[in-house]
């Protein structure tokens, strides 16, 4: 199966390698510190924290994320309608940081992340040479299959899609990382980084409240770094 050459440790080396530098690097450091898992435990924390807000509003926990609650992008290159989705059942928290699970293509769900990140990077339009150069040297130094190397080089050449994104979720648990990731990689301080969120964020499905929860979350773990609580360690 594809993937085989991506565990958990190469997937976040891969993901830590880009945001490695530059306004990129809080997300960087928290990667490289703690890998994949400390996707999973950030998007669990937003989604205990929506699923905590809903109930203490005086509504009953939900039985599922609602879907398409997220606001449609009316302009830019992603607008347009999502597709029609169902209510899938909330994720239990074993479910969360499962790089190994399936995504909806069949693969490792490490791979959609690491497709995911590369998307998010692009969306801005400014994935340069010194941040490809950075993905190559680390495919090389981890010793990646040749269908793993594969999958990395396809997704920095392939175009950003945010409908093909949020398609490579299979779970809601796996919607929550896909959007972590994103939002960790693409910071919302420019039009086209923003709308790239707004259509993922449409597109995956995700509830307003719990798209507030993961933003909250991806920001206070970038503050995080930046103010030295966590030391990111530096790109080699």
């Amino acid at each position: 199966m594809l993937g085989g050459g991506i565990g958990t440790a190469a997937a976040g080396g891969l993901l830590g390698s880009l945001l490695g530098g530059g306004r990129r690097s809080g997300g960087g450091g928290l990667l490289r510190m703690g890998g994949m898992a400390v996707l999973g435990t950030l998007a669990y924390r937003a989604w205990k924290q929506w699923q905590d807000s809903q109930a203490q509003g005086g509504a009953p926990a939900p039985s599922s994320m609602p879907s398409g609650s997220a606001s449609v992008p009316s302009t830019g290159p992603w607008s347009g309608a999502a597709p029609a989705q169902g209510a899938p059942a909330l994720p239990p928290p074993t479910e969360f940081a499962r790089d190994d699970a399936p995504g909806a293509d069949g693969h490792p769900f490490g791979l959609s992340l690491i497709r995911a990140m590369i998307a998010a990077a692009k969306a801005d339009g400014h994935l340069d040479d010194s941040e490809r150069n950075r993905i190559f040297d680390e495919v090389e130094r981890l010793g990646l299959d040749a269908d793993a190397k594969g999958f990395v080089f396809q997704a920095l050449d392939a175009p950003v899609d945010p409908a093909a994104i949020a398609a490579m979720a299979r779970t809601d648990a796996q919607k929550s990382e896909i959007y972590m990731v994103s939002r960790l990689v693409a910071e919302p301080d420019t039009a086209a980084e923003r709308a790239y969120l707004d259509a993922l964020a449409h597109r995956l499905g995700l509830a307003a409240g719990l798209r507030q929860s993961l933003e909250a979350q991806a920001a206070e773990a970038h503050q995080l770094v930046q103010s030295g609580e966590l030391s990111a360690p530096q790109q080699g």
